[in-house]
């Protein structure tokens, strides 16, 4: 497991469950994939928490030797002078993002190969492993139309995020 001191082990354990119930691997390079798109989201979503715990603490700055909270622009601005830590954060999750799309693309082409496409999740009336998409489309390049991957991940991810 990927989660560090201060973060939710149940959460992430409640993680794992969801996406195992979502995509039902078979064999091990599934269960493989299955687990690294898990942690992939935990650690997209960790990079969400320390993008917004930046910004929230470069809101505040010293004006005429009173302290006073600004708005998102000083904190990006302040943020820049200092470590340009919200940009690196973007960074990350673009990078993040780019692998979750080819992990979910290979599984679900493997998942495909063993006849097993599209796999009825237990939860999943519309039998897709990959709701909202046709099994022709490729989710290695997008587009506008295209649903994003956390647009289609189980609804786990539209709570809190891990909490560092």
């Amino acid at each position: 497991m990927v989660a560090i001191d201060g973060e939710d082990r149940g959460r992430l354990k409640a993680l794992y469950l969801e996406m195992f119930a979502e995509y039902r691997p078979m064999g091990f390079e599934e269960n493989l994939l299955v687990s690294e798109i898990t942690e992939t989201i935990w650690r997209k979503n960790r990079f969400k928490v320390a993008e917004a715990k930046a910004i929230d603490s470069y809101r505040y700055a010293t004006f005429g030797g009173e302290e006073r909270k600004g708005d998102v622009g000083l904190a990006l601005a302040q943020d820049a002078g200092a470590y340009g830590t919200i940009p690196r954060c973007l960074a990350v999750e673009e990078i993040l993002d780019r692998r979750l799309w080819r992990l979910l693309d290979r599984l679900r082409k493997l998942q495909k190969e063993r006849g097993c496409y599209p796999c009825k999740s237990a939860g999943s009336s519309t039998g897709s492993v990959i709701r909202g998409t046709q099994p022709d489309e490729s989710l290695e390049s997008p587009d506008t139309t295209a649903t994003s991957p956390l647009d289609i991940l189980p609804s786990i991810l539209d709570c809190d995020y891990p909490q560092i």
